[in-house]
């Protein structure tokens, strides 16, 4: 679990402002739903190579180590029967995506080849009927969406047009992320009066994302008035406008063959 700031445990609870109050019993309200939550990408997206490096959409690279404020995120299921092709992106034949935890989501019916009328319970959805055995058919994945601290102006975080900017956190990167989450929560009341700070380095084939050292943000208030901006970057459907949309017949077995991971 990633190191909690000593931060944390100084931060006081409460507000004294009458605006920020009100935003704290509604955060709060949400706290009560944590356990439901946690457990095609805009242009915005921030890549993290292999090697660790992680890049702004402008090609600027920041080094292996940033620091960020969440302003929403959300749940997505991803299954590809197709193999992985870099030169061929498609969408995926069955997904889905919302605020709760992956088990909880519900194939959209738009997916082309929907498996399953509930993701849990789904035989591609279980551990070992992907990746050798050893993962799952289909992803699990978080799309964060994030608002980068310039170290050298952290103020201009709070700023009305700070860029927002995704984070498609794959399988293998989710229980550092869930446990920064539950860490906040617990020490600030809600996981968007922290701020994170998000680590990469190379693994292999990946890059392993690592969410540490939550702290309090001073600006959770200005981030949590800017969520409905964000309501489009992590539930924007995939385009199917290529794909052969023809029905297909019955679902899949427990070991249908599924593409490679897509870190």
């Amino acid at each position: 679990m990633a190191r909690a700031s000593k931060a944390l445990a100084k931060a006081k609870s409460g507000s004294t402002g009458t605006s920020l109050a009100t935003i704290d019993a509604e955060l709060n309200t949400e706290v009560a739903n944590l356990k439901n939550q946690i457990g095609a990408p805009s242009g915005n997206k921030i890549k993290i190579d292999a090697t660790g490096d992680i890049v702004l959409p402008d090609g600027q690279s920041l080094g292996n180590e940033i620091q960020v404020a969440v302003v929403n995120f959300a749940s997505r299921n991803l299954f590809y029967a197709s193999a992985y092709n870099p030169n061929n992106i498609v969408p995926p034949d069955c997904y889905a995506m919302g605020s709760e935890r992956h088990d909880f989501l519900q194939p959209e019916d738009d997916s082309p080849d929907k498996q399953a009328d509930k993701c849990g319970g789904c035989p591609l959805n279980a551990f070992g009927s992907g990746n050798g055995g050893i993962g799952k058919a289909c992803q699990n994945r978080y799309y964060v969406a994030v608002v980068v601290v310039d170290p050298d102006n952290p103020d201009a975080a709070g700023a009305l047009d700070a860029p927002i900017y995704l984070l498609d956190l794959s399988p293998s990167n989710l229980k550092s992320f869930e446990g920064a989450i539950r860490a906040a929560t617990g020490a600030l009341g809600h996981w968007a009066k922290a701020q994170y700070t998000v680590s990469a380095k190379n693994a292999g084939t990946y890059a392993k994302v690592s969410w540490l050292d939550p702290e309090p943000n001073p600006y959770y208030a200005v981030h949590y008035a800017r969520r409905a901006e964000v309501e489009s970057i992590l539930f924007r459907k995939p385009d199917f406008s290529q794909k052969d949309n023809t029905p297909k017949r019955g679902r899949a077995p427990a070991r249908r063959a599924a593409a490679p991971a897509r870190r």
